[in-house]
């Protein structure tokens, strides 16, 4: 996937892989950009063009391409290393 915010990531962590419904998932903190200016984005990616995201909230993103969707959220300020709580992130690949 070579899209922003994706091109601009200086380093990801806390990667989580599987699968659901027989759909690719991938699950990963991520720092975009470098220095003061990096900001925290954490991101839940599917390996299909289709958009499975729905009823998105306020602040998150999709990012789609080369057979992968991507929804993410860039945190609010930097002020954490994530941007998804635990129960979001249950919730959206419950819905998949």
């Amino acid at each position: 996937m070579r899209c922003y915010p994706v091109y601009a990531m200086s380093s990801v962590w806390n990667v989580i892989e599987g699968e659901r419904n027989g759909i690719s998932i991938l699950i990963f903190d991520s720092l975009i950009g470098t220095g003061r200016g990096a900001r925290y984005c954490t991101f839940v990616a599917t390996q299909t063009s289709e958009n499975l995201f729905k009823n998105l909230k306020w602040r998150e993103k999709i990012a789609e391409r080369a057979g992968w969707t991507a929804l993410y959220r860039i945190a609010f300020l930097g002020i954490r290393p994530w941007s998804f709580s635990i129960s979001r992130i249950k919730e959206l690949v419950a819905n998949l």
